[in-house]
């Protein structure tokens, strides 16, 4: 059975997601600063869940933190689609021989 996926689009269609989360993200930690600064001046009980606040805002931060790694690790270019095509070849730990009997396109630099 053939696999019929395209790995640059679902890249591409990650990466935008990922982009989409973080400013989603931006706008939820935005909203719970300005909660949290309205419960600090007027609560009296700000000593005994001041914890689950900073919790929460840690969560928020660890999450939008990954968000913008993985977007930026998916909008690299990886150059898959030519090796996929054909139009270049996937270089092996010997290479190929040429004319000559010398291996070419080897993964080792030394000779």
């Amino acid at each position: 059975m053939r696999d019929l996926s395209e790995p640059d689009y679902v890249r591409e269609f990650l990466a935008d997601y990922f982009q989409r989360r973080s400013y989603n993200l931006q706008h939820k930690k935005y909203k719970v600063l300005l909660r949290w600064a309205h419960f600090a001046l007027t609560s009296e009980y700000l000593e005994r869940i001041g914890h689950h606040g900073t919790y929460t805002f840690g969560r928020l931060q660890f999450e939008l933190e990954n968000s913008i790694k993985r977007h930026d690790r998916l909008t690299i270019d990886d150059d898959y689609g030519p090796l996929r095509d054909g139009k270049i070849k996937k270089p092996n730990a010997k290479g190929e021989k040429d004319d000559e009997g010398e291996f070419q396109n080897s993964l080792y630099t030394e000779k």
